[in-house]
């Protein structure tokens, strides 16, 4: 007896000894029985971030609990997990090797795997992904489609209490599976009923009893639950092998329907025994991008109807909000979401507050790793506590409070959400937040527009307290959705006295218009009949004109023709029709209709509204000076990179916060045209020069190529200003005056031996040629000043702009430019123009970027003085005519995958920049935009300077703004922000 005493006493002291060494240099935490004291710890509460408040207050930022054979280290505070998970991703990027991971999941999948098997995973389902929709409008489209469906069976409650539930949780999925299995389901279908009732989230939070003990699934009953939540994982995973099985059989390489698909040809690239590319790993990315695309999103809308019940007052703002930007008679889109200001600040005030995933998903450490003076042992689970973010009084004053002006400036605009990381940080940020955020937004948005959310039970609220799993949820709870009632516009009975003469006239009217209509000219190019007096203007407010272009152009061949109001439409499309037309028969083809803004405004002068000799003489005049100002020459580029360096200094003073490029570029590059054409720049804080800046982004957006004021003038005249067509000519009116301003400066200090600027060139020419001359008038001095300006600084910026947003979404492309430019001109001199020749891959990603942004994808209108016979059709005249350069550009017998941003397709074998003759850009023939060599220069120096003192970085870690751009005078990117990084 005394032996085996002694004997046990040597063991318990050598355990001892050996605990003490392994927990050397850990991280403070609390003491007691080793392992027990940490389970016992963590049941006393059942929201664990509650425990953990408590002892980060006593331990500080980083501290660790030995919760049974798993130590947990906790980190705490924004610094100290960007810290981690950003600064040090290379260390703290794995997931935890626990005996969980090991014997159920085995590291596979995008939530589980590490290393170099988690960065494959991960690289293809982003490019999967991306390619099935994600931050495009297709994907938009397959959100609403359930939106539709999700308020449709809230109506059919007819305004009686209901449990949200299991309809955000189907709508939601409806979504992933549409992505991942290519189609979705019925709601009742009993297949996908039976599939959401799997989902079984409340069993494996990241300190639950399967975390720390998935032993015990061997013994005798279920008491924790362990043995229910592995057959449900394993149903899940039954079913998706079952669906890749039926996918396998029907593969088709060169039709890829969804991410099975995806998978199974990208399969074939890589070796048999890469772990990344096996099947088994493919039923855990689906099971994990199912399980995280169906639970977050619809548990955080769950929260927030919650939020809205408990505050009216919000939900009524919200509303008011809706109403005022989208009004009733649609359904809020993505495209208005710049504009719903408040509705963004309360989505992310419910993504802050509701903390869905307060411990985000669990890190490993797969190594000792030694951080911020303590030792993380290998095998340690790092928890990031996201709620030690989400709720620090520091960054958001009383925390505990439903209040989204907190992400409001003073000026009303969303802001100061950079710090709301409820999807985690750093590289294992949430794949799917980019669409997790939209669905949020159409979801609510669309829900308050079009019910006010009553509770069940005024007096009783559903609770703010929730249920802990692998994510936060609510409490189950029932509320009343009651339809909103749109109020019939009034009708003035008065209008209708001595109506019968008014009717008469109107009806013979429309009468005599529409037998004219009828009587469709012989050979008109094919196209749509449309409506008497309207045409087919309703047809253009279905979408996008190119993509309703490419469709008609399916149906009705290269050359078409659509009726929009009394004007006849030609749109010519594919290369080597446009060839024909604006090069090979110029002289039919290079003028201007005869358009409300061309002849009312412009008057047919200046160098884009002119026609015919005025427009050759023009031209000729506009060439020949700007080259003797600089076309070509270095002089000009010294005064692009003046601007240049201002930008940069300005972007360097922001110091890596989020901001919007646009007002900057818009400015920079404004002063470049301003150097030529007035002689001198504007400091960038001149109110009137910025104010001038402003109006032209503005009217740039008012006047489209196939829009309102060219189809229907007329309607200048109603009462109001409902199509803008009154706003656009007052703008107009506002330019001419500001440059007639700038031309009497000039003429007053006009000397005669001294030639400073354009102005100063053309009014020299004018006093030569004195009054005998159409060109060198005032009028058309000044609608030239103000084409240049406008052509000189809208295509630029927005296609900077463009520049950044792709780098943004292909970050690899970005990091392939700086290795080059660091390469050949390195971090002590500025890039110049002599370097382009040496920089071919940043030439060919500029060029890329000029294809896929196409910023103006239907080029400058041109008209028909006459009737024009072309390819068997007759163009009737006073016909517009509209050179589709979309119909080139995004031709994918032109540019394979055109919709895929790649840069090499413009590089040869030996990487020097291939010269395609069909990027064309800046549009093709006589009218081919006179400042291409400028705008190319602008933007190569813009842009490759920006990626050489900067990492352009998005603002929200895998949130990436839209590349749908709205549709004006040029196709400009929605409003975004982004983050510039020094680089070191």
């Amino acid at each position: 007896m005394e032996v085996f005493l002694s004997v046990l006493f040597v063991v318990v002291i050598v355990l001892v000894l050996g605990w003490i060494k392994q927990n050397r240099g850990l991280p403070p935490g609390p003491g007691g029985i080793p392992g027990l004291s940490g389970i016992k710890l963590m049941a006393s509460d059942k929201i664990p971030t509650r425990t953990f408040r408590k002892l980060r207050k006593k331990y500080g930022d980083i501290f660790s609990i030995q919760v049974g054979t798993r130590l947990l280290v906790v980190l705490n505070g924004y610094d100290v997990i960007k810290d981690a998970l950003v600064k040090r991703a290379e260390e703290f990027s794995d997931r935890p090797c626990s005996l969980a991971n090991r014997m159920i999941v085995k590291g596979r999948g995008l939530l589980a795997s590490s290393g170099e098997h988690w960065k494959q995973t991960r690289t293809f389902s982003l490019t999967a992904l991306r390619e099935l929709g994600f931050g495009k409008k297709s994907l938009e489209t397959k959100v609403m489609e359930e939106v539709d469906v999700f308020l449709d069976v809230i109506g059919h409650q007819n305004g009686k209490a209901f449990d949200i539930s299991p309809l955000a949780h189907s709508s939601v999925s409806n979504i992933i599976c549409s992505i991942v299995f290519g189609q979705r389901f019925n709601h009742d279908d009993k297949d996908f009923k039976w599939l959401l009732s799997r989902i079984d989230v409340q069993g494996a939070s990241p300190t639950s009893i399967v975390s720390t003990f998935p032993l015990l699934r061997f013994l005798p009953g279920d008491l924790f639950g362990i043995n229910r939540f592995l057959k449900n994982f394993e149903h899940l995973r039954d079913y998706f092998q079952t669906l890749v099985e039926l996918h396998k059989k029907v593969f088709d390489p060169n039709a890829s329907q969804d991410l099975i698909d995806a998978f199974i040809k990208e399969q074939s690239k890589h070796d048999k025994d890469n772990p990344a590319f096996r099947y088994d790993n493919l039923d855990f990315i689906i099971l994990h991008l199912f399980l995280a695309g169906t639970e977050t999103t619809s548990t955080t809308i769950r929260w927030a109807i919650i939020y809205l019940l408990r505050n009216p007052d919000v939900q009524a703002r919200m509303f008011k909000e809706i109403e005022s930007v989208v009004g009733s008679s649609r359904a809020p889109i993505i495209a208005d979401r710049p504009s719903l200001h408040y509705c963004d600040a309360v989505i992310t005030e419910v993504l802050r507050i509701a903390n869905i995933v307060p411990l985000s998903v669990p890190h490993g450490a797969l190594k000792d790793i030694y951080f911020r003076g303590y030792r993380i042992p290998k095998n340690a689970t790092i928890l990031p506590n996201l709620d030690s973010i989400l709720s620090d009084p520091d960054l958001f004053p009383n925390p505990e409070v439903f209040d989204p002006t907190r992400f409001l400036d003073k000026k009303g605009k969303f802001c100061g959400a950079e710090k709301v990381v409820a999807f985690s940080l750093g590289r294992r940020v949430c794949l799917g937040e980019a669409l997790a955020r939209m669905e949020m937004y159409l979801f609510l948005t669309s829900l308050v527009q079009r019910y006010e959310i009553l509770p069940e039970d005024p007096d009783n609220l559903p609770s703010q307290e929730g249920i802990f799993g692998i994510t936060y949820g609510p409490y189950p709870y029932k509320f009343r959705a009651v339809a909103r009632v749109c109020s019939p516009p009034s009708i003035n009975m008065a209008a209708f006295e001595s109506l019968d003469l008014t009717v008469v006239l109107v009806v013979f009217t429309v009468l005599v218009l529409s037998v004219k209509w009828l009587r469709r000219q012989k050979n008109l190019p094919p196209g749509p009949r449309g409506l008497p007096l309207f045409g087919s203007i309703g047809l253009m407010k279905t979408g996008k004109p190119t993509e309703i272009f490419r469709k008609l152009r399916r149906k009705y061949g290269d050359v078409f023709s659509i009726k929009l109001g009394s004007l006849t439409v030609v749109v010519i499309n594919g290369y080597d029709n446009l060839k024909e037309a604006f090069v090979k028969r110029a002289d039919d083809f290079s003028d201007r209709p005869g358009t409300y803004v061309i002849v009312e405004l412009s008057k047919e002068k200046g160098l884009l509204a002119s026609s015919g000799e005025l427009w050759k003489q023009n031209r000729t005049f506009v060439l020949k000076t700007l080259r003797e100002f600089g076309f070509g020459k270095k002089s000009l580029e010294s005064k692009v990179r003046e601007e240049v360096d201002v930008l940069v200094n300005y972007v360097m003073e922001i110091n890596g916060q989020p901001f919007d490029l646009s007002k900057i570029v818009h400015v920079s590059v404004a002063n470049v045209i301003c150097s030529i054409v007035f002689g001198d720049r504007f400091d960038h804080s001149d109110q009137k020069f910025l104010q001038l800046v402003s109006l032209l982004d503005e009217a740039a957006t008012i006047n489209k190529p196939t829009g309102l004021i060219s189809c229907f003038p007329a309607l200048r005249h109603l009462p109001g200003d409902m199509f803008k067509i009154k706003r656009f000519k007052k703008l107009f009116g506002e330019f001419l005056e500001y440059f007639a301003k700038q031309v009497q400066n000039h003429r007053d200090t006009l000397h005669q031996n001294e030639t400073r600027d354009f102005i100063d060139a053309f009014l020299h020419e004018q006093n030569k040629c004195g009054s005998d001359t159409q060109v060198f008038t005032d009028d058309n001095l000044v609608i030239t000043l103000l084409h240049l300006f406008a052509a000189g600084t809208e295509t630029v910026a927005t296609a900077i702009r463009y520049s950044v947003l792709f780098l943004l979404h292909n970050p690899d492309k970005q990091e392939k430019m700086f290795e080059e430019i660091n390469t050949v001109v390195g971090q002590s001199r500025p890039v110049t123009g002599a370097d382009r020749s040496k920089l071919p891959y940043c030439e060919a990603a500029l060029t890329e970027v000029l294809r896929c942004a196409n910023i103006v994808p239907l080029s400058v209108q041109h008209g028909a003085k006459r009737d024009i016979p072309f390819k068997g059709f007759v163009i009737p005249e006073n016909a517009m005519i509209i050179a589709n350069l979309d119909s080139v550009l995004g031709d994918p017998k032109v540019f394979p995958k055109p919709e895929t941003f790649d840069p090499t397709r413009f590089l040869d074998e030996d990487g020097t920049v291939l010269n395609d003759n069909q990027m064309i850009a800046f549009s093709i023939g006589r009218r081919v935009c006179l400042g291409e060599s400028l705008a190319k220069l602008e933007i190569f120096l813009f842009v490759t300077s920006l990626v050489q003192k900067f990492d352009l970085r998005l603002e929200h870690s895998g949130v990436y703004p839209s590349l749908e751009g709205r549709l004006g005078l040029t196709s400009s990117p929605l409003p975004y922000r982004f983050r510039a990084v020094t680089r070191n």
